[in-house]
């Protein structure tokens, strides 16, 4: 959450500054960031699920690697899918898809506004920031404001996507809800 609200800051900054262009990256990288935890958030509370109730088949090894040492963001959304129709939680929405992908639609690798370059096996070293590229910064910002809003944990009686995963967690594990 906090990643989410220091993009808030940088996009609030950047419009009444008039410097948007000057933040853009790292406003990006921290939409992007908040992001990829916030898969990984849900992610958490499926994989401890399965392994507090035994559940089979458990995670497997390549997603237990992808949830500790990944940052694509659409693997992620790929492992949290086909785990909560293994153990029988509602697959993540559309919406979330649809953030994901616009997010990485900009982005020549996972690492893209991390660093200068970075290198793949298939495609060799990629120069991440070659040409200019447009952000539209103050609109991923009220998507993933709107998201967050939607599906974290909620303390008002509405139930929000995470309030499921959390309430079979609490209940596999025996902590009060």
């Amino acid at each position: 959450m906090a990643y989410v609200r220091a993009a808030d800051v940088l996009v609030s900054h950047g419009k009444a500054t008039n410097t948007l262009d000057d933040i853009g990256l790292p406003a990006f990288y921290m939409q992007r960031h908040a992001l990829e935890l916030l898969v990984k958030r849900f992610l958490s509370w499926v994989y401890q699920y399965a392994e507090a109730t035994g559940s089979s088949p458990a995670p497997s090894k390549n997603q237990n690697d992808r949830f500790k040492k990944c940052h694509g963001i659409s693997k992620l959304l790929e492992d949290l899918r086909v785990s909560c129709e293994r153990y029988g939680f509602t697959k993540p929405p559309e919406y979330l898809r649809a953030l994901v992908t616009e997010i990485e639609s900009y982005e020549v690798s996972e690492t893209w506004s991390r660093y200068e370059n970075s290198e793949s096996k298939d495609k060799g070293v990629l120069h991440h920031l070659k040409n200019e590229t447009v952000l539209p910064i103050v609109s991923l910002q009220e998507k993933l404001e709107t998201v967050v809003a939607e599906l974290v944990f909620r303390f008002d009686g509405t139930d929000a996507y995470e309030n499921a995963l959390y309430y079979a967690w609490a209940d596999a594990t025996g902590v009060p809800r």
